[in-house]
């Protein structure tokens, strides 16, 4: 890892630490920010999803991931796997669990896959 990944990646970390301390603003800043920074990577999206879910917009969480992830890799794990989170929190349970199943089966050792099998999980608790 070069040096500015390591700054990009605790911009990260600090992104979603502050969208976890409902300081969603500032998240979105940031996220930004990577994204400007770095537009050919995922993560700042998937970032920028996962702040417009923690404020209850699932709908735009999901078109963002379609329009600027799955749009351009229909196979990415993480663009699937965030899809299917919004799909959950938007109470469509049958489309979220075609889309996580299928990131498990592509691959069962990524990180995506272990966050996929929790949210099936969470699934079934609905």
């Amino acid at each position: 890892m070069d040096f500015d990944a390591k700054y990009l990646q605790l911009a990260a970390h600090i992104g979603f630490a502050a969208s976890h301390a409902r300081r969603y603003d500032e998240a979105k800043t940031i996220f930004e920010g990577l994204h400007a920074f770095r537009p050919e990577q995922e993560g700042p999206i998937i970032g920028l999803a996962s702040v417009s879910m923690a404020r209850g917009h699932h709908k735009e969480a999901e078109q963002m991931l379609d329009k600027e992830i799955l749009s351009k890799t229909p196979d990415s794990l993480g663009g699937r796997t965030y899809k299917g989170m919004s799909l959950a929190l938007q109470r469509r349970p049958d489309e979220a669990k075609v889309i996580l199943d299928s990131v498990i089966k592509d691959d069962s050792n990524a990180p995506e896959a272990k966050l996929a099998k929790g949210l099936l999980e969470f699934i079934n608790t609905m």
